[in-house]
């Protein structure tokens, strides 16, 4: 691909030809004294290949992005709303909040992990469990190796607990 042609020098001394090529017609679509043929050449110049690849690239990425974004938006405001109940200890609320996120969001460690935990402190020790099972051997900081601590010990407690609970209520029937 040719480059474009120059524009013509400012100190032209002979306006009646162009001062590209020095073609004696000159074009009645400019005030630039350039020819026809010059003056194609220099107002549609095409765009390199590269550069229309890029910005096909971009703007299906850009249109990619657009299309999730009210998806991922309402995963974030139920997470943060899930967050708040748990913040509140409406562990219930929680539970039922970090639910669908934690379905759909099975590789996210933190997110596992406070389902986990809203699964002990709601009562659903079962779902705990299998949360705690598909977290084991997964790599992860210190961070999430004190709250997988914390939950798993929590959820030890209450199944001691319930355990207890439950013999107590076979005596009692007894």
């Amino acid at each position: 691909m040719d480059a474009p042609p120059p524009l013509p020098p400012a100190d032209q001394t002979d306006p009646a030809v162009c001062a590209n090529c020095g073609n004696p017609q000159l074009s009645d679509r400019t005030p630039l004294p350039v020819c026809e043929p010059c003056r194609y050449a220099m107002v549609r110049f095409p765009f390199p290949v590269w550069v229309k690849v890029c910005a096909t690239v971009v703007i299906a990425l850009l249109a990619a992005a657009l299309v999730q974004i009210p998806q991922k938006w309402q995963a974030a405001m139920s997470y943060a709303g899930a967050g708040q109940y748990a913040q509140s200890n409406d562990w219930d609320a929680a539970y039922a909040s970090y639910k669908p996120l934690a379905i759909n969001h099975r590789d996210d460690t933190d997110m596992q992990l406070r389902f986990a935990e809203a699964c002990v402190k709601s009562h659903h020790l079962r779902e705990a469990i299998e949360t705690m099972n598909t977290l084991e051997g997964r790599r992860v900081s210190q961070h999430q190796m004190d709250k997988a601590n914390q939950v798993g010990d929590a959820l030890e407690f209450a199944l001691k607990r319930e355990a207890k609970n439950a013999t107590s209520n076979r005596t009692l029937q007894n």
